[in-house]
């Protein structure tokens, strides 16, 4: 999949130096005069910064014809310039260093049209660490389906540096260092893009050598694992309370190896044996974001600290830790493409189902006959929402395993690997360098058995449970191949008639690696 992902970004790379190759030698014919509209598969096609999108899908048909996407011709092709200044130790806090870097707006001597200067990243050691502005919610649903006009402009009013005389000086404080004796140096980076969210060069990268002596600071791993077999709306399971738990268990294990402290979170719904009572609901939305807060520094109410964390073991997560999230769950994808996971606290919504649901968003309806499934949308975890919740998390290691049906299209609908700015999970793993386990493919179902006495257990737990018996001194990178490689192995085999687009297909997005994202 990686290797995909590499392919893809390569191909659009080459399509847009010939695109402006063409420009450049005054062959429009090349990329055509006139917008064309066509009909293409449902959904958003980017190439670099042009976008068109299609909200007017039909249940099975056919695509409307697609807004046109910008000409090339009337790209602002002028790229800020960025420059990491200085990076210090702050005196206050010997363990993160306050990082100064200058922004420039630049003009295109073709086009005489100044690059303007929006949404700038600072990276260690390729990691994101730091946005300018800080925008904590990336957009509604609609915004982020809207036309490429509407888009571009909701996107620059979000991300824009304001520049005086085509100059900033921006000054970040208490960026995370390492405190592991085995690092010496860290390196910054960073970019920004101009107005038509074309990327700039990546500044020099500027070495900082870590001061010495440092404290010997325990490498704390925090495992995360959310189970929801009770739901509100009757979405209910059998099996993904015992999948996390053993998810749980097979984590720690291996994240044992390098980090001291482990310290597990387990957020589960349940109902009791052989009953329709519910004994246990933590697997709320709110008690997730609340340890996602915690973990990327943020304030939580006393009420909510006492219920996911009494006794204060969870910190803020430093570039020495490591946050593994595993979440078992009912999980939908809209007829946009974008992922929902399903929390215990969905309401009491009877009635809704995935076609209810999918009828009012192609319908984009607000009327009373869509208020439950509004409500319960609002209620469940959109794959926006939880990019929103992780981005601040500033861990050396972050891993996230979903565990549900659809979760394919959790990345978002078009993810490509590269920088291009796009709000969305995908592109934080990205930028993040995480490791990401989806269960299925995004029209995929997600499936378990039940092992003996144990209890069930989902295919992927499975895979990942029987992977690691047999290669016990794999890395996490390398077990999580060899349990998504597994999984349709185990499936095949024991249903030998099922159809091949049938078997379940989990995949890993893997970019904890990988060295030239920020190129």
């Amino acid at each position: 999949m990686q290797n995909q992902f590499v392919r893809d970004s390569m191909k659009i790379g080459c399509l847009l130096t010939l695109a402006f190759v063409a420009l450049s030698l005054g062959a429009p014919e090349l990329y055509g005069q006139e917008p064309i509209t066509h009909k293409v598969p449902c959904g958003s096609i980017r190439i670099g910064v042009t976008s068109m999108n299609n909200s007017n899908r039909g249940v099975g048909g056919d695509c409307a014809p697609l807004e046109a996407a910008q000409l090339l011709a009337d790209l602002n092709r002028a790229q800020p310039r960025v420059t990491v200044t200085s990076v210090v130790s702050e005196k206050s806090s010997p363990s993160t260093a306050a990082v100064t870097l200058e922004v420039l707006s630049t003009t295109s001597s073709s086009q005489r049209t100044a690059s303007g200067a929006y949404d700038l990243h600072l990276f260690r050691d390729g990691q994101v660490v730091r946005l300018w502005p800080m925008v904590l919610d990336a957009g509604s649903d609609q915004e982020l389906r809207a036309n490429f006009a509407s888009e571009i402009s909701t996107w620059r009013r979000r991300h824009l540096i304001s520049l005086v005389d085509g100059k900033k000086v921006i000054t970040f404080h208490g960026v995370p260092l390492p405190q592991r004796k085995d690092v010496k140096s860290v390196i910054f980076t960073a970019y920004a893009f101009n107005s038509d969210r074309v990327k700039s060069a990546t500044s020099p990268p500027f070495e900082y050598q870590l001061p010495v002596p440092r404290a010997n600071t325990p490498r704390r791993a925090y495992v995360i694992t959310v189970g929801v077999n009770a739901n509100e709306s009757h979405f209910n399971l059998e099996m993904a309370v015992p999948s996390a738990q053993r998810a749980g268990l097979l984590l720690a294990g291996e994240l044992r190896n390098d980090y001291s402290e482990i310290h597990p979170i387990a957020l589960y719904s349940n109902l009791a044996e052989d009953s329709a009572q519910v004994v246990v609901k933590n697997a709320r939305k709110a008690n997730l974001k609340a340890v996602l807060d915690l973990l990327a520094g943020r304030p939580i109410s006393p009420r909510l600290r006492k219920l996911v964390d009494p006794d204060h073991v969870v910190r803020s997560a430093t570039p020495d830790d490591a946050v593994v999230l595993y979440v078992a769950s009912h999980g939908y994808m809209d007829p946009h493409g974008t992922f929902f996971l399903f929390p215990y606290d969905t309401g009491t919504s009877w009635g809704v189902s995935e076609a209810s649901l999918s009828r009012c968003e192609i319908q984009m309806s607000r009327s009373a006959q869509c208020s439950k499934e509004e409500m319960f949308l609002e209620q469940s975890i959109s794959s926006m929402e939880l990019a929103n919740w992780w981005s601040g998390i500033d861990a050396g290691e972050l891993d996230m395993i979903l565990d549900t049906c659809h979760s394919g299209a959790a990345p978002g609908k078009g993810f490509r690997a590269a920088p291009l700015g796009d709000p969305g999970l995908g592109q934080l793993s990205y930028d993040k360098r995480m490791r990401i386990v989806v269960a299925a493919q995004p029209a995929q179902t997600d499936r378990g058995e039940w092992i003996g006495g144990e209890g069930g257990r989902t295919l992927l737990v499975e895979a990942l449970d029987g992977a690691k018996t047999s290669y016990p001194d794999a890395g996490m990178s390398e077990w999580f191949i060899r349990a998504t490689r597994l999984a349709p192995l185990t499936e095949a085999k024991r249903y030998p008639d099922m159809k091949l687009e049938d078997v379940q297909a989990p995949q890993l997005l893997d970019f904890s690696k990988y060295q030239d994202q920020n190129e």
